[in-house]
């Protein structure tokens, strides 16, 4: 594994770093402990997030990368693709039992979520204690109950809490076991355990324990075990691995030339595949795919699906490349189809699998007006520019728009006419003195070239990808 292996997978970071790592408070900061759920801030002490401000400040105009800065310490819920990764990791459970959980940065345990994660967590018990001899240090009467049990709480408690368990947590799992075990038997008394390890906590959260003498305000380095978990749920969407842990108990991540190369076993590790896919997932809101229709009977959840499973290859090929560069990730006009692609869009030849399709002539530039996210962001009958623009001046710009003022009634669009084009209505809507204040934001970036049809849109014209990818670039820089 080379460097720039290392460098492709934190290329895409300070995209979400620059969106979402600024303090909105006075609460302790933690070097890489803020922002959302897969923010790899956690990397680094210093340079990944803006400085302190007041409750409610924006992010500032520049970061002072001399000294250390950090994101307010928050409690991290695992996204629903960490826990299920969790479960696979730790009990080989792959049910998708989270795909009904609440997700994003705001996500947080209501009672609804809660009985949610209550029946996942039983549900999960249940599965992984009738399928113990695949995941479990030992069995009975292999190995004697009691000795079995202690193995057990204390291998599976160190990897759902992501660090070395108390005496007093591993004496409460134990007479949680032990009374499974006395209203029946062993296998009983396993799921128990399971089903109240995966409802604590210290499983569903990524915390970062607060150190005697801490003052609010004051930036503190994370923890041995707090940044392994960082650097795995980061990293492999998942927990750290036993390697990883011990590591970081022998203090081998305090050491920038051991934490390299720490780096390089999990990039090489499959787990890391896996975690790229879910980054993306989640930088391009592709669970949005679940509620796309259209009126063209043409569009089947094959082909839906294939779109979706196409703009991820777009997204994460420049990690096979033999020198990775992000600019890959705005530039070239093929695409990844399949059968049932190419003959939805009617190009190209080829066997039913994916393969590179050219799509020449047609103005397409890179993700950002590949088919797939093109078909994300438009309405059932129509184009929207303005959801383009939007995804631009704040998933790619990291630019924030700010919502109309409190009271005031925005005109709406004026409504479709015969020979009237989308952006046309919307340069109507634009000329209103109250629209234009950030539609003259918004609707640049999501504009088309002129000449459209309902099934092969065209993309962008070349001139807007090219200042996109040069102002989101040059916004990068500062961060390599």
């Amino acid at each position: 594994m080379n460097k720039w292996r290392a460098l492709a997978l934190l290329a895409g970071s300070p995209v979400v770093v620059c969106c979402t790592g600024y303090v909105g408070g006075n609460s302790t900061e933690r070097a890489g402990v803020g922002g959302a759920p897969g923010n790899p801030s956690g990397l680094a002490s210093s340079g990944t997030a803006s400085v302190p401000g007041a409750a409610g400040a924006g992010p500032p105009s520049s970061v002072d990368c001399s000294r250390p800065h950090a994101a307010p310490f928050h409690g991290l819920l695992l996204t629903p693709s960490q826990y299920d990764h969790a479960l696979e990791d730790i009990v080989k459970v792959t049910d998708d039992l989270a795909k009904d959980f609440g997700a994003g940065v705001a996500a947080r345990l209501d009672e609804v979520e809660v009985e949610r994660r209550a029946d996942a967590a039983t549900t999960a018990a249940a599965k992984a204690a009738a399928t113990a001899s695949s995941w479990s240090p030992c069995l009975p009467p292999a190995v004697d109950a009691a000795t079995c049990e202690a193995q057990i709480v204390d291998r599976v408690g160190t990897a759902a809490f992501r660090r070395t368990l108390a005496d007093s947590e591993k004496a409460a799992l134990t007479a949680l076991f032990d009374a499974g075990v006395k209203e029946k038997d062993f296998t009983t008394g396993l799921e128990w355990f399971l089903a109240g390890l995966l409802q604590s906590p210290d499983f569903l959260y990524q915390f970062a324990k607060p150190i005697a003498g801490e003052k609010a305000g004051q930036v503190v380095a994370l923890g041995a075990s707090e940044l392994a978990s960082r650097l795995a749920f980061f990293i492999w969407d998942s927990i750290p691995d036993q390697t990883l842990l011990d590591s970081a108990m022998q203090g081998k991540l305090a050491d920038a030339q051991q934490l390299g190369g720490e780096l390089g076993r999990m990039l090489t590790d499959p787990r890391f595949t896996r975690g790229i896919v879910q980054f993306y997932s989640n930088w391009m809101r592709l669970e949005g795919f679940r509620e796309v229709a259209r009126d063209d009977p043409g569009l089947t959840s094959d082909v839906n699906a294939a779109l979706r499973q196409s703009l991820l290859m777009s997204a994460t090929e420049i990690y096979s490349a033999p020198s990775p560069n992000i600019s890959a990730l705005f530039s070239g006009d093929s695409y990844y189809m399949n059968a049932a692609l190419r003959t939805f869009y009617g190009v190209g030849t080829g066997g039913a699998d994916f393969a590179p399709t050219k799509l020449p002539n047609q103005g397409r530039h890179g993700i950002l007006t590949h088919p797939a996210l093109m078909t994300l962001l438009a309405r059932p009958s129509e184009s929207n520019p303005i959801a383009r623009g939007l995804f631009v001046q704040r998933t790619v710009l990291c630019n924030q728009i700010p919502p109309p003022p409190q009271g005031v009634t925005i005109p709406p669009l004026p409504p479709g006419m015969d020979g009237l084009p989308v952006r046309k209505r919307l340069e109507q809507h634009t000329a209103v003195a109250l629209c234009a204040g950030c539609h003259s934001q918004i609707d640049p970036a999501g504009f088309r070239n002129v000449r459209v049809s309902r099934r092969r849109r065209r993309g962008w014209s070349a001139h807007a990808v090219a200042w996109i990818y040069r102002t989101a670039t040059s916004g990068l820089a500062q961060f390599w």
